[in-house]
């Protein structure tokens, strides 16, 4: 977590460090609210790990950085999942570049992180620690970094598709006596601004009655984007149920769903993100996301739902 000098090594001014996405079997992920001293009152939620020492593989990196922050012996842990490297503007610290490498682990159940092998440092700019739900992460809105964060939880977090069904299953819909183009406008607003602070490159869409009620393009998203917007709502016409439910359901069955045309619906894909409005029990429209891992996607929508719903006194 802090920024020991001796992480410099072999790139000049990039600190090199290694960070683990610490999960549990229901896809719970293990964050430490890290306050850096030169930073006060801009905490952010980080997965554990830490810089380099020199002479270290990532992969080493990655061990013995769980073991220092978590007491967790991870001899096994996996293979490198994803890198990254951005630019860092702190006066307080000598390098001007970060290179990240993550790493995924899994762990039964959640566990109390041991402080045993903190650094005083830790100790002082650690402010709390959590196992969040990507849901939960999405729903509370919090600050974290990097800005990736919460695209490689979704990407990467265990779950069966089993416990995942019934997960989304149990999520509140739209059913509402009557929604009009300003309702379209005010659900899409909301899922507009829940990817913001997701940090997540999001198209969002609102169809009603087969015409566009809202759209919004964030971050890098783009017409290529339309095709999946297109089939994802295309999955909920033909089901009748959030678009990530046609891929759960058939994982659970041990089968594949497999995307492409269908008779009288045409291109049909049954990622997550979209999900239906239903006026009087009438499937009349779609709130549909795209750009990140659909898990992401869908996580926007239905916290999207839950708020549109809650403000009505609804949910």
């Amino acid at each position: 977590m802090p920024d020991p000098s001796d992480s410099l090594h072999a790139g000049g001014l990039t600190r090199y460090a290694a960070r683990i996405l610490l999960f549990d079997r229901t896809g719970r992920v293990l964050l430490f609210l890290d306050e850096f001293p030169d930073l006060p009152g801009q905490a952010k939620w980080i997965t554990p790990g830490g810089g380099a020492d020199p002479g270290e593989t990532p992969h080493e990196t990655a061990v013995r950085e769980l073991y220092e922050e978590t007491g967790l012996v991870a001899d096994g842990l996996g293979e490198l999942v994803h890198s990254l490297r951005f630019p860092v503007n702190r006066p307080a610290v000598r390098h001007t570049t970060s290179h990240w490498d993550f790493f995924v682990h899994v762990v039964d159940e959640p566990f109390e992180p041991s402080r045993e092998h903190w650094t005083e440092e830790e100790l002082a700019q650690v402010l709390g620690h959590r196992w969040w739900t990507l849901q939960e992460l999405v729903a509370e809105q919090v600050p974290f970094a990097p800005a990736g964060l919460l695209g490689l939880v979704a990407r990467y977090a265990p779950g069966s598709p089993e416990r995942l069904v019934a997960e989304v299953a149990a999520q509140p819909a739209i059913d509402v006596p009557s929604f009009g183009n300003d309702d379209a406008v005010e659900l899409g607003e909301l899922a507009t601004e829940l990817s913001r602070t997701a940090r997540a490159n999001l198209s969002v869409r609102v169809v009603l009655r087969g015409d566009v009620a809202y759209q919004a393009r964030l971050g890098t998203t783009g017409p290529d984007n339309d095709p999946w917007l297109d089939g994802k709502a295309r999955a909920v016409a033909m089901t009748g149920e959030p678009s990530i439910l046609s891929r759960l359901r058939a994982e659970a069955a041990g089968q594949v769903f497999e995307d492409g045309d269908r008779p009288g619906i045409g291109d049909v894909r049954g990622h997550g993100g979209s999900v239906p409005i239903r006026v009087r029990g009438e499937l009349v429209g779609t709130l549909t996301t795209s750009g990140e891992p659909d898990r992401l996607d869908h996580a926007v929508a239905a916290e999207a739902v839950r708020r549109f719903l809650a403000a009505r006194g609804l949910a």
